[in-house]
């Protein structure tokens, strides 16, 4: 497995402490995330550190034009590398010099590098914030983990793309 770089993955807070399970049915979640990892060998994608504990980390894309926020992946991450990509909570559990160390090691860079990319992100979610997000794409889902689905959260997929049902999630006031 080629290393990735490792990544400081900020979402607009309208995200903060909410997570894709909550969108799926019990169960579906956990057979999602441990497909991730058994695909992964249960090798960090980012390190390639082997853990029998790693973490699903979920990515997001947004589209500002159509108010879209979209699923385009679930990695199979450490803990260590987890944490960078949510700098943030990293910050508020006092968790940040761990976290840049680790951004550090793993993509052989210096903390002045670490930080100007934190800076870039922090500026890309400033503009995020400033959108309501008024649909959820998880197509992304029924392309890689169908069998995984009950019909009833496919049809919930296909509501959330199309705006046609209140979300749940990722819609929260501050």
């Amino acid at each position: 497995m080629d290393n990735k770089k490792l990544y400081v993955d900020m979402v607009p807070y309208k995200a903060w402490y909410s997570n894709l399970r909550n969108e799926l049915a019990e169960g579906e979640w956990d057979k999602i995330r441990k497909s991730v990892y058994k695909k992964t060998n249960y090798c960090c994608e980012i390190c390639n550190a082997k853990s029998e504990r790693l973490e699903a980390h979920e990515r997001w894309k947004f589209d500002v034009n159509t108010k879209t926020q979209t699923l385009v992946n679930i990695e199979g991450l450490c803990s260590a590398c987890h944490e960078v990509t949510h700098i943030g909570l990293a910050s508020v559990r006092g968790n940040t010099n761990r976290a840049i160390t680790h951004m550090m090691k793993v993509n052989r860079t210096t903390k002045d590098e670490c930080a100007r990319e934190i800076v870039e992100s922090v500026n890309r979610v400033y503009k995020l914030n400033n959108y309501q997000w008024n649909k959820l794409d998880l197509t992304y889902l029924l392309d890689n983990y169908n069998s995984y689905l009950s019909n009833e959260t496919k049809e919930k997929i296909q509501k959330l793309k199309e705006g046609k049902i209140e979300r749940n999630f990722y819609n929260k006031e501050r």
